[in-house]
């Protein structure tokens, strides 16, 4: 005579999810992280943001958020974001979206800076503040 046990259940975080006519696969979604990475300061995402994104998408996550992207260049809080102002950022988004159809769903964080967030503190004189030290070491 066979032992059988039941199955579980899946578990809540693992199963579907549907908002808004949008069906997520799982329910484990990665907020939007803030990279200020834009090399030519021109607000168009790169190969880093393909492999950084991708990756978190191919890694199984149901929903990937990308990191704020101002909708004007004045909006910007460094000169290091990306942006969604102009063909040649949704091109290289729409280039990223492509890279992984069968990944999680694609996500984005419009972002609004307010002007005196926008500036550029270290061409006006000011230093960026200095790490404080770790208050646990390793043993």
């Amino acid at each position: 005579m066979p032992l059988t046990q039941p199955v579980p259940a899946q578990p809540l975080a693992f199963r579907p999810l549907t908002v808004r006519g949008v069906t997520m696969r799982n329910r484990l979604w990665v907020a939007p992280m803030c990279q200020y990475s834009i090399l030519k300061k021109d607000g168009v995402p790169e190969d880093w943001h393909l492999v950084h994104l991708g990756g978190l998408a191919a890694g199984g996550a149901g929903l990937v958020i990308a990191e704020a992207s101002a909708v004007s260049p004045e909006g910007r809080i460094t000169d290091q974001d990306t942006g969604i102002w102009n063909p040649e950022q949704a091109d290289a988004w729409a280039r990223i979206v492509r890279f992984h159809p069968r990944a999680g769903r694609p996500g984005r964080h419009p972002a609004r800076a307010r002007r005196p967030q926008g500036l550029d503190l270290a061409r006006l004189g000011h230093r960026r503040p200095r790490r404080r030290p770790a208050r646990h070491r390793p043993r």
